[in-house]
């Protein structure tokens, strides 16, 4: 009597956001001795995810960076474009103005302004897509936060059109607020959303905590439904895969057989394909 083990191995490639949560206040370097700056007023508009700034001078091309290396070519040489603008971590972004004459200058502003005490945002945020329908984010409390913080999770797209918040949390022992659940994830599309957690406190203000992903990229799958029909000369396998953000899928199959041996069953890999 013979049995048979597929096995499956299942890659999603996903992409994760991070930025340096410890960038300086708003700061703009000044020109070179005798020089005058070519652009001021630099300035970042969450709506819209845009730098912009008021050219005052004479220039050739203007270019924009944040501390992750993401560049983008101001349009018009006032303003540069960007995909994604983090809402909780303090991010450098830098313009460099290069003049007609080929004379260079740098400046740089800091977004979002941090307004809370260190260590009170919640930490180690990850979520998870799971069992095909559900999505799961769990964090703790930060270090320093004071112990009536309560944290709220929401979920929104980039440009901050739509958010839903949390329907059912978890807490721990002390009542705070540490893992949130969704469910009928298949009304959200493989797109890249952003996690808050805010907080609250009567004794200080708290900061809150991001994270970005697609929701594809952080999809722990489910063990596909396998069926397998046999006769005497031939067995049939088939199996089916759920996700609401995949559609195709590498399959590892790898068929083993069990033979009796003076009572015992021993396994001998017959084939992988």
């Amino acid at each position: 009597m013979a049995w048979v083990w597929l096995a499956l191995c299942l890659t999603p490639v996903g992409c994760l956001l991070h930025t340096d949560r410890d960038a300086h206040p708003w700061t703009v370097r000044p020109p070179s001795a005798g020089a005058s700056a070519p652009v001021s007023n630099l300035r970042v508009d969450p709506r819209t995810r845009r730098l912009c700034m008021d050219v005052t001078g004479s220039v050739s091309q203007i270019e924009c960076f944040n501390n992750e290396g993401f560049r983008r070519q101001a349009k018009s040489n006032h303003c540069c474009q960007f995909r994604v603008l983090m809402k909780c971590t303090a991010t450098n972004y830098t313009v460099k103005v290069t003049g007609k004459g080929g004379e260079s200058f740098t400046a740089w502003v800091v977004h979002p302004r941090q307004g809370g005490a260190r260590g009170t945002a919640a930490q180690d945020l990850q979520c998870e897509v799971h069992d095909v329908d559900r999505l799961t984010c769990r964090w703790a409390a930060g270090r320093d936060a004071p112990g009536d913080v309560q944290y709220g999770l929401s979920l929104e797209t980039l440009s901050g059109e739509q958010t839903w918040e949390c329907p059912r949390y978890d807490a721990d022992e002390r009542g705070t607020h540490v893992r949130c659940h969704f469910g009928d994830v298949s009304r959200f599309r493989d797109d890249q959303y952003r996690f808050v957690v805010t907080g609250s406190s009567r004794a200080a203000r708290v900061l809150c905590a991001e994270h970005i992903a697609l929701l594809g990229s952080i999809e722990k799958f489910v063990a596909p439904n396998l069926t397998v029909t046999c006769n005497t000369s031939h067995a049939r396998l088939a199996w089916t895969m759920a996700s609401h953000f995949h559609t195709d899928f590498r399959y590892d199959l790898e068929v083993q057989k069990a033979v009796r041996m003076r009572g015992q069953h021993v396994t001998q890999r017959c084939d992988r394909v």
